[in-house]
């Protein structure tokens, strides 16, 4: 509801994340993670055999209360368009509720097309 800044306890000491599978065009699925450390938003780029891709030029952004992972379209041999799914987990350390996920959509399948720019 209220997004929260990555440099937050819930963030840098819990285990809050955004995770995005890609669903490429060739059958391949891929993940892009966004973290909150202490020293700053961090953001990697996986594929399915947990191979970490283009280390140096996956970045990371919370703007306007909006979490980002960006990266050169050539790192998946680039495609005229992806589709994506979102997976969100929130440790609430500072009330002490604990963790929690929700997933987009709900069954965690395909839902939104991304065109590489």
């Amino acid at each position: 509801v209220n997004p929260e800044a990555p440099s937050s306890k819930n963030w840098v000491d819990g285990d809050t994340s955004v995770e995005w599978t890609i669903f490429h065009p060739d059958g391949g699925e891929y993940w892009a993670n966004f973290s909150g450390f202490a020293s700053g938003p961090d953001a990697s780029l996986w594929t399915e055999q947990d191979k970490e891709l283009c280390k140096d030029t996956v970045k990371p952004a919370f703007v306007d209360g909006k979490y980002t992972v960006s990266f050169p379209a050539s790192c998946l041999n680039n495609p005229a368009k992806l589709t994506i799914s979102g997976d969100i987990a929130y440790d609430d350390l500072a009330s002490g509720r604990g963790k929690s996920e929700d997933a987009a959509p709900d069954d965690e399948g395909e839902c939104c097309e991304v065109t590489p720019s």
